[in-house]
């Protein structure tokens, strides 16, 4: 996926988040959760497109703004 469409991808969160304009949740919905959370601390402000069935994203409660886009 990196090679093909020039997009960065990683199983856990990392540094790279932080220079994230968009974050791609493609995750099954039991762990999205704990995806998200582990990667708080690394997001800057970017748009966040969930692909996990049923789930809903809100602003995060650390106060952070973030555009959300459910699909």
């Amino acid at each position: 996926m990196e090679a093909t469409l020039g997009v960065r991808t990683a199983e856990r969160a990392n540094d790279a988040l932080s220079a994230a304009q968009v974050v791609v949740w493609a995750v099954k919905p039991q762990v999205l959760r704990e995806a998200v959370l582990s990667a708080l601390p690394y997001l800057g402000k970017p748009l966040h497109v969930s692909i996990a069935a049923g789930v809903v994203l809100k602003t995060s409660r650390s106060g952070r703004a973030h555009a959300v886009l459910l699909v």
